[in-house]
């Protein structure tokens, strides 16, 4: 029998033979493949949307968007370092700080199945496991490093250069190097 092919009488039988009774509901069990069954099209029909959208994009734009995105990050980085060494105002380095947190929350964004290394060899650092076997961990890495900058923004609110620097070493030890380390070969 093939997996489309299931037919509710011989499981409802063998369900009535264990005591269960079919009453004026139906059989439970079809009520079950029901509703499964309609999880699983639904969770397939997302999968081949997800992937459909990514092929129709460009891979090569969508890695330089990525690139650019981080560029931007290690610019605002600069900026907010150079205040925590009082080369810098804190005005610059508030604005650096609000931009370096909306930057931070697109990056899961960022990274669409089908988008790293091994779509663009050479132009793309993104190992594989972002997509399979680790995609949890690059989540809540990518969340983590989220409420870190957020965390880097109010400290520079504060006005102290010092404490923006002790924040700053974490992020960048805690949040960037984190993912960079466990997802990126540097190219």
């Amino acid at each position: 029998m093939l997996l489309g092919s299931w037919h509710p009488a011989p499981a409802c039988a063998t369900m009535r033979s264990y005591g269960a009774a079919a009453g004026n509901r139906g059989c439970a069990l079809q009520t079950w493949r029901w509703k499964f069954s309609l999880a699983a099209a639904t969770a397939v029909a997302a999968a081949v949307a997800l992937l459909v959208s990514v092929h129709a994009q460009d891979v090569p734009s969508i890695v330089a968007a990525r690139q650019a995105a981080m560029k931007t990050m290690a610019a605002n980085v600069k900026i907010i370092n150079d205040y925590s060494q009082n080369k810098a105002d804190q005005a610059a380095a508030r604005v650096a700080g609000q931009l370096l947190v909306a930057t931070a929350q697109t990056l899961p964004s960022l990274f669409p199945p089908g988008t790293g290394m091994a779509a663009l060899p050479g132009k793309s650092g993104a190992r594989t496991e972002i997509w399979t076997s680790r995609q949890a961990e690059f989540a809540a890495d990518a969340a983590s490093l989220v409420t870190m900058t957020l965390a880097l923004a109010d400290t520079i609110r504060g006005g102290d250069p010092a404490a923006v620097r002790e924040k700053l070493l974490a992020t960048g030890k805690d949040g960037c190097s984190n993912c960079h380390d466990a997802f990126r070969v540097k190219i």
